[in-house]
């Protein structure tokens, strides 16, 4: 059964997953996607206002600019590995989160 904690992550996840469509990136997207969320966390000390997204259907134009611009960046460092690797291997790699840890926006 879904739970309200469900319900509440999936509105958290919603809006931001339209932005990285609009990106066509063509693989990939649930890395880019989590990745993508994760840093924007990070960066952001947790203090993104989600409820209010959800409850407004819309973000701020900067927050908007800052997502695309991160998940580009998200991108390029997941889809050029070091040594080759295979990309959802690498993704599952502390060390693919300490690259995108180092992202400069």
């Amino acid at each position: 059964s879904v739970t309200r904690q469900d319900c509440h992550f999936t509105r958290q996840c919603h809006c931001r997953l339209t932005i990285i469509d609009r990106e066509k990136f063509g693989g990939y997207r649930a890395n880019i996607v989590t990745y993508t969320l994760a840093y924007l966390s990070f960066i952001n000390q947790k203090q993104i206002d989600l409820n209010w997204i959800w409850k407004h259907q819309s973000i701020p134009p900067d927050l908007e600019r800052t997502i695309a611009i991160v998940c580009r960046k998200v991108h390029e460092t997941i889809a050029n590995p070091p040594d080759g690797r295979n990309v959802t291997e690498w993704c599952k790699k502390d060390a693919c989160w300490q690259a995108i840890q180092k992202i400069n926006v």
